[in-house]
């Protein structure tokens, strides 16, 4: 999903400068979420996945792999393993800054400012819980977030289950 976090202010001309700036503010923001690692989340499919990729992978990563696949509250395997960007990916939620837009003139401040942020949702979490989680770790009432675009996906539900028989067989 997307979401668009946003600052607006009275802005002002640059030779008398504001302590509000609204492109700071939402800098600051996006440093706050750039920062943050949202807990482990496995489900019926990540952790097969992890265990199973531990015999493809060997050496420490395989066993980090089976020491979260046991427990996804294993701190120092979810560290490990995080430092590879793929498979942090596959075992938490992720939001990452894609897009920014502020300011209308060289010299002037601006009155609003944007970015884009796109969330990768782990199945069993939900939009209100991501964008609650986002709010605390900005921890800025003047930075107001919203879904960029409705979206039609379905968050806050158990993946499908694997079907052995169609696994066999491929």
């Amino acid at each position: 999903m997307n979401l668009t976090l946003t600052v607006t202010n009275p802005g002002g001309h640059s030779s008398v400068p504001r302590p509000d700036n609204a492109i700071t503010q939402l800098a600051a923001a996006l440093v706050k979420l750039s920062q943050y690692r949202f807990p482990v989340t496995l489900n019926e499919v990540t952790r097969p996945f992890f265990r199973e990729m531990a015999t493809v992978r060997g050496g420490d990563t395989a066993v980090m792999m089976r020491r979260l696949a046991a427990d996804p509250a294993d701190s120092a395997a979810a560290a490990f393993l995080s430092r590879d960007n793929q498979l942090a990916s596959i075992m938490r939620t992720s939001c990452v800054a894609t897009r920014l837009e502020g300011g209308h003139a060289y010299n002037a401040l601006p009155q609003r400012a944007t970015a884009n942020v796109n969330c990768r949702v782990v199945p069993s979490s939900s939009i209100e819980e991501v964008i609650a989680t986002l709010q605390r770790v900005v921890a800025d009432t003047g930075v107001r977030i919203s879904l960029t675009i409705p979206t039609s996906e379905r968050f806050g539900a158990a993946p499908s289950a694997i079907d052995a028989e169609l696994l066999g067989a491929v």
